[in-house]
């Protein structure tokens, strides 16, 4: 009965031309699928600095789950062909936001009911590859996720990764208030030219906190943003000016015990100024 009570989300996987082990852009760890229930597998392809990469040289994509490393029987194994990717190129910013992928692959619950030797969870590796048009194998993700029994009780999600808010901005400042250690705002931007400033709370900010601030913006050029750490008197983080080119960005701040603020890491926007 709790899994009727549930449905999975789909598993944002960021891949990288260098490999790597699999990571889940939705939840910032390693992959959790459930077993016996439908599930889709986003991906997107980046290079080291979060440059989108071009798979039009891709004559298809393929994700394998097996039990192990070596073991020579797969699992699941899903192609997709490149008339079937979503779009060849994926730019970091639509990724983030949810907006977009290179390509999606569909488990359903038929595929996804894995042996798991009676256990509440289990072990499964995962590959993700494409194969070009002259035939090389591109490896983007190799390594191992969990993939959990729903007849048996389901884990709590951890705080960490609960938080996310959205509002409004056609003038005037915005507040963001994190309530927990991970949190997400995303701030739709309407109306004209203007200055308007965005305060990150740091009430009960503790090390290693994440925020992420989305910001959607119109096709309005001249709108100033500033993002302030604390109180407008604090910390300018960023401040970006609209061009009426791009229409989302991406900032992400972590918190710094030692120097007491917000840091800024990583941003995706054609005209941050600071």
């Amino acid at each position: 009965m709790i899994a009727a009570q549930y449905s999975q989300e789909p598993i944002r996987l960021q891949l990288s031309v260098t490999g790597g082990s699999p990571y889940d852009a939705n939840t910032g760890t390693t992959p959790r699928m459930w077993r016996a229930s439908n599930v889709a597998f986003q991906v997107a392809v980046f290079d080291a600095y979060n440059n989108p990469v071009d798979l039009s040289n891709l004559a298809s994509m393929q994700l394998v789950l097996q039990q192990s490393n070596t073991s020579l029987v797969q699992s699941v194994a899903i192609t997709v062909p490149a008339s079937s990717f979503t779009t060849t190129y994926c730019d970091w910013a639509d990724w983030q936001t949810g907006l977009l992928q290179n390509a999606t692959f569909n488990i359903t619950a038929a595929l996804a009911d894995l042996s798991l030797g009676a256990q509440s969870s289990a072990q499964y590796w995962l590959i993700v590859q494409g194969l070009s048009t002259t035939n090389q194998v591109i490896t983007y993700t190799a390594g191992y996720i969990t993939v959990i029994n729903t007849s048996w009780a389901l884990p709590t999600p951890p705080q960490l990764y609960t938080s996310e808010n959205e509002q409004t901005n056609v003038s005037g400042n915005n507040s963001i208030l994190p309530t927990t250690s991970n949190h997400t705002e995303i701030i739709t931007f309407t109306g004209t030219a203007r200055t308007s400033n965005i305060i990150i709370s740091i009430a009960g900010a503790v090390s290693g906190a994440h925020v992420k601030v989305v910001l959607l913006l119109p096709a309005t050029s001249g709108i100033l943003i500033k993002i302030y750490n604390g109180s407008i008197t604090g910390v300018l983080l960023t401040s970006i000016t609209t061009t009426g080119g791009f229409l989302s960005a991406t900032f992400d701040y972590v918190w710094s015990v030692g120097q007491g603020k917000f840091v800024p890491t990583l941003y995706s926007i054609p005209s941050v100024t600071s």
